[in-house]
């Protein structure tokens, strides 16, 4: 177990280490919206087999998980999105004027 557990750290410190080239490759190739949403869906995709296994081992219907609690974090996640992307356009950001720096 303990070989696991370093194994582990140093995977975890070899890819934090990394992204930082591949951030600042994907920035200028892709821009940040582009980068953003590559990003967010590479981490998807690499979590989405351990959800869908915790989902068979409970015995969840994926009708029985769409009710109110997944409407406030879809939400969430779409003003985040939106708000990103006024942050690229800012000739579409109505707060773009006030500098809130």
């Amino acid at each position: 177990m303990r070989l696991i557990s370093h194994g582990m750290l140093i995977l975890t410190a070899f890819i934090w280490g990394t992204t930082f080239v591949f951030q600042t490759t994907g920035m200028e190739t892709l821009g940040p919206f582009g980068f953003t949403t590559i990003r967010f869906l590479t981490g998807t995709v690499a979590l989405l087999p351990f959800a869908l296994r915790e989902r068979s081992k409970q015995g969840i219907r994926i009708e029985d998980r769409i009710d109110r609690k997944t409407g406030a974090p879809a939400l969430i996640g779409l003003a985040l999105a939106g708000r990103v992307w006024l942050a690229e356009h800012p000739e579409h950001d109505p707060w773009a004027p006030l500098d809130l720096r």
